[in-house]
């Protein structure tokens, strides 16, 4: 009788975890402005940074925009598109 067939190697189905935990292809820029000023937060994140800030680097794809005024509570929360290698312009009245 002839011997089986080795098993073959079964595929891992980790190609869709791999792909959303890859890096982001590439990175942007973000500019906010706020009146009156604000503090940024990003992603869920204070950043430390107050208004008006240029430059913030960022990978490309969507980022939660958070700006709030501490002084007087108010806040806006907006969703943001950053472009690789272009930089998105957020004006923000609170």
């Amino acid at each position: 009788t002839p011997a089986p067939e080795p098993a073959k190697p079964r595929k891992s189905s980790t190609r869709g975890a791999a792909a959303r935990a890859a890096p982001p292809q590439g990175f942007g820029f973000l500019s906010v402005n706020c009146s009156p000023w604000c503090r940024i937060h990003l992603d869920g994140k204070d950043t430390g940074l107050d208004s008006p800030a240029t430059g913030i680097k960022l990978g490309v794809g969507r980022h939660k925009l958070k700006v709030v005024n501490p002084p007087t509570g108010a806040e806006r929360e907006r969703e943001v598109l950053i472009e690789k290698d272009q930089t998105r312009r957020e004006v923000v009245t609170l």
